[in-house]
């Protein structure tokens, strides 16, 4: 189905048949040139409104360049971008409180009422479906120590400990361009963003940053989705009141300098703020040696058909208690080594030395009861080594197109998905490249591709 186009919004479908189960829709926009984070929040708000979702609040969200204004809004999924939602909907807050900053939660309408400020704290003071706060990583700013050189393990067991913070949640921003304080229009913001018929995906960038500092290039991405069966590519979304869970889950990722120069992570993957350096937490018997963290990929699960609140976010890296690694974060190896066919002649060295690159999905998904055997299939991830920024690939992800009578697709009508590259998250172009769905239903690719 071929694409259609409102100015430059951009469109494309995929009928059931070529899935063998679900329609799908895909709705993408880039724009750039922002120099207020309120005016980019702004255009993308009404694109999400004019796409799939429905204003709960009444603030206006419209941005006056002449009078400018915190924009702060409730948005809600409608059924076109969430099959269910008439029994299971989630709303997203986003509070753009001034030109440089603009926080996120993502929440069932139990945590965001119609007479919102914030999401509902529980009592520990964690905001629910904060996207980058959760109580076990860096927004909490503070920790329990004792001094160094007078501790020990059974000192730790048999004395109350001394806290050297007050209990103090730190806002960690979804957007954060602070340290560009005065200088915005040197330092311009772009966004890309998808949305489907189960979710959406949305990235911002500041331009040409890829260098700064020799830190990580200051951006965020997330994508919410309900996840797609591995086979198929379509939606989990079973309608059985009793068995299916229908999970729907947030990956998010936040790089900027206020988490390089704020919070520190020990060799085994443990975060604590910077002044955590030459102390000893309440439990360990040696003083913590930190380094500086770049930006943080954490995930949690934003709804069941039977839990109505988010759980904690955690590290979307590491495998932890009853939680799965989704994604690798760092430089990794995604060259596959392809070997000529019988059919197929020597054509280059270049081919038998691997010129054959592979894109992984976020996967191994649990919320704290279950495992599911599916994708995140609206972002991607490969070797920052793979492709460019701003770049796009194809491929043929879930056997989509006509079918044979053993239900393989025929090679010649395959059809295919574009993916778009990010910005890699690390200096110089480098470690991982995230890339978002912007494209169903493509023809092959040039052969060679």
């Amino acid at each position: 189905m071929a694409m259609t186009q409102s100015g430059d919004v951009y469109t494309s479908k995929q009928s059931a048949p070529l899935t063998g189960g679900d329609d799908h829709f895909v709705t993408t926009v880039t724009r750039d040139g922002f120099t207020d984070v309120r005016e980019l929040v702004s255009d993308w708000l009404q694109l999400m409104l004019s796409e799939g979702y429905t204003l709960i609040t009444r603030e206006p969200i419209t941005f006056d360049p002449n009078n400018p204004q915190p924009i702060r809004a409730v948005i809600e999924s409608t059924t076109a971008v969430n099959l269910l939602n008439e029994k299971e909907p989630y709303r997203i807050r986003v509070n753009a409180d001034s030109e440089y900053t603009c926080e996120m939660q993502i929440a069932t309408p139990l945590q965001l009422d119609d007479d919102f400020e914030q999401a509902v704290p529980n009592l520990r003071g964690y905001v629910c479906g904060h996207v980058g706060e959760s109580p076990t990583t860096v927004p909490f700013n503070y920790r329990d120590v004792i001094t160094v050189n007078k501790t020990s393990a059974a000192h730790a067991t048999t004395h109350t400990p001394q806290p050297s913070h007050e209990m103090n949640v730190n806002t960690l921003y979804f957007i954060d361009v602070r340290e560009f304080t005065d200088m915005l229009r040197a330092y311009p913001m772009s966004y890309r963003m998808s949305i489907t018929d189960r979710g959406f995906a949305f990235a911002y960038w500041v331009e040409s940053d890829d260098q700064s500092a020799g830190d990580s290039p200051t951006q965020s991405w997330i994508v919410l989705q309900r996840p797609v069966d591995q086979k198929s590519g379509n939606n989990l979304q079973d309608s059985d009141p009793l068995s299916s869970r229908n999970p729907i889950f947030c990956l998010y990722g936040i790089y900027n300098k206020h988490i390089y120069d704020t919070y520190g992570t020990t060799s085994s993957g443990e975060v604590y703020t910077r002044d955590m350096n030459a102390e000893v937490p309440l439990g360990r018997t040696e003083a913590v040696n930190l380094q500086p963290l770049p930006g943080i990929i954490q995930k949690f699960t934003v709804r069941e058909k039977d839990v109505l609140k988010p759980t904690y976010a955690e590290d979307a890296t590491l495998n932890t208690r009853d939680s799965n690694a989704w994604v690798n974060e760092v430089q990794q190896q995604t060259r596959v080594e392809y070997r000529a066919s019988s059919e197929t002649s020597n054509t280059g060295s270049f081919v038998l030395a691997g010129a054959k690159y592979v894109i992984l999905y976020p996967n191994r998904l649990n919320t704290k009861r279950f495992r599911y055997q599916h994708d995140l299939d609206m972002v991607a991830y490969t070797s920052s080594d793979v492709i460019a920024p701003q770049l796009t690939i194809k491929v043929n992800v879930y056997n989509e197109g006509a079918k044979d009578y053993e239900g393989n697709v025929i090679h010649e009508q395959a059809r295919y998905r574009k993916y778009t590259a990010l910005t890699p998250n690390s200096s110089h172009n480098t470690n991982m490249t995230v890339l978002m769905l912007t494209e169903i239903d493509c023809d092959a690719p040039p052969s060679g591709e």
